[in-house]
């Protein structure tokens, strides 16, 4: 079997992902879960090769012997687009095909709170959406850009590493980047498109210090901005956005997250009670006066307390919101646990749930 007919396989079977290792046989990932390919034997080093050689240019392959590891976007013309990913190890290569859908998915039906996708309304600020990888953030921030190009008469600028979602002009001009192809790195493709007048930029991953900076900037001078970024929670969202090796730059960060933050969207995928599909999980932060006091004054540890408490307000805690699932019938107790940031939080919920 060869790769194409590895991924005609995995997309008969709706998987998110194929896995190559050398000495290893093929690997899908369905709903979280691993499945071997059948009636295959494991892969050599020798398969692994002629898959590069075939979807690798020169400069590709030339930039992955140096660097040991290469992600790009892929597409085939009667399948689809896919991410893939390679890096070394052990002296060979193992490759991953993340499957990327062609349509972009309404913003409504991915089940994301209202207050939080109301805040593309804002024609400034800071709109975070964190996650582990393969929590679905790309396809919430894709949703989003999407939204705003249905509704709005602006420019809109993505910096992507790799480009994941083709886009169509609506109503809005869409630019997209993709790091590797468009730029050398994500900082120098984010510091360019802002010299290019967006009135919409979007930052697939903020990767480093330098990108943080950027974000901040461009929120101040009027943009709107949304990023991704990789943190379980909002209370990890903060602590990257404001963390570096200087005092002085962290008290600045500090400030201007205040200033400018509009957001924070956490998501993580979890099995529902058949474990036959993922359901998305949220964490909503909006940054009221206690939250904005809480960030200023390194109190980050009462971020939970000020989110539960902002539940009227539309804000979520990641835990009551899997406990919500729970009591719901829609995922099993042993899930709860399993996905907690706070297992005594959810002792208490569940203790307090039996008492009713």
């Amino acid at each position: 079997m060869d790769y194409i007919a590895l991924l005609e396989y995995a997309l008969k079977r709706q998987a998110s992902d194929v896995h190559l290792v050398p000495g290893a046989v093929p690997m899908i990932r369905k709903n979280g879960k691993l499945y071997n390919v059948d009636d295959l034997e494991a892969f050599d080093y020798a398969q692994i090769e002629a898959i590069l050689d075939e979807i690798l240019e020169t400069t590709q392959r030339d930039k992955l012997d140096e660097k040991g590891a290469l992600s790009f976007s892929y597409s085939i013309h009667h399948l689809g687009r896919f991410r893939v990913n390679i890096i070394s190890q052990r002296g060979t290569y193992s490759v991953t095909f993340r499957i990327l859908h062609l349509s972009i998915p309404e913003i409504e039906s991915l089940g994301v709170p209202e207050a939080f996708s109301s805040l593309i309304e804002h024609q400034k600020g800071l709109i975070l959406v964190s996650g582990s990888s393969g929590s679905g953030k790309s396809t919430t921030i894709a949703s989003l850009i999407q939204k705003i190009n249905q509704t709005r008469r602006c420019h809109i600028i993505t910096v992507e590493e790799p480009i994941e979602y083709l886009f169509r002009h609506q109503n809005a001009i869409i630019t997209q980047r993709d790091v590797g192809t468009d730029c050398s790195c994500m900082y120098e493709g984010v510091l360019a498109a802002m010299r290019h007048d967006p009135d919409v930029l979007m930052i697939s991953d903020l990767t480093d210090d330098r990108v943080v900076d950027l974000a901040l900037q461009a929120a101040e001078s009027g943009k709107l901005v949304i990023c991704g970024i990789r943190a379980n929670n909002a209370r990890s969202t903060i602590e990257k956005m404001v963390a570096s090796t200087s005092t002085e730059k962290m008290e600045s960060r500090k400030y201007k997250l205040t200033a400018m933050l509009l957001g924070i969207l956490s998501q993580q995928l979890v099995p529902d009670l058949n474990e036959e599909v993922q359901l998305p999980v949220f964490e909503l932060l909006l940054p009221n006066a206690a939250i904005k006091s809480h960030i200023v004054n390194d109190q980050l540890r009462d971020i939970v307390q000020a989110l539960i408490a902002g539940r009227k307000h539309g804000m979520s805690n990641m835990d009551n919101s899997l406990f919500e699932l729970y009591k719901d019938g829609k995922i099993k107790r042993a899930t709860v646990f399993k996905y907690a940031h706070d297992i005594d939080f959810v002792n208490r919920l569940e203790l307090t749930y039996n008492r009713e």
